[in-house]
């Protein structure tokens, strides 16, 4: 019975202790955490694909790509091109702290746009000199191309395969 009443009285007196920092610190925080509950309720998962528990369908449980990470990753096509910009961005470092940046951005008339940037841990700095150019007809519906570097997906949202053929300066 006694912590009954305790408890109540303890939390108002810490209250009415406080600095009233303290207590604004508190309403915004109980506040913040009610709104990200109701949020998370009300609005639904950005790639609520997937179903761990989903016997039999090798989509729901992620041993496949769902085919609208297909479509997402894929390049646009040039009627998409003319309204908006598809680009791929990659970049990689290793334990020596080298690392690799990567870039194709297309525009509509078949324009690109590409980026390599190789920093090696001895302080050479390697990139493309020439940065624009057109992409390159390519048979494959997976293929970002701009001039000596061509970007693939192996795996839609979880391999992709770098080809770079060229100079770098």
């Amino acid at each position: 019975m006694g912590a009954i009443i305790a408890t109540p009285v303890t939390i108002i007196v810490t209250l009415l202790s406080a600095k009233p920092s303290d207590i604004v610190y508190w309403i915004k925080w109980i506040a913040s955490y009610i709104y990200i509950e109701l949020y998370k309720r009300s609005h639904k998962k950005r790639f609520d694909w997937y179903d761990m528990g989903a016997k039999h369908d090798p989509h729901k449980t992620n041993f496949l790509p769902h085919p609208e990470e297909i479509v997402l990753e894929s390049p646009l096509s040039d009627a998409q091109l003319v309204n908006t910009a598809d680009e791929v961005f990659f970049y990689g470092v290793n334990s020596k702290s080298e690392y690799l940046v990567t870039r194709i951005a297309r525009g509509p008339n078949e324009e690109a746009e590409a980026w390599v940037y190789l920093k090696l841990n001895n302080g050479k700095v390697y990139q493309l000199e020439e940065t624009s150019g057109f992409q390159q007809s390519c048979c494959d519906k997976r293929v970002f191309t701009c001039g000596g570097l061509q970007i693939h997906y192996l795996s839609p949202m979880r391999r992709w395969r770098i080809f770079f053929n060229g100079v770098l300066r």
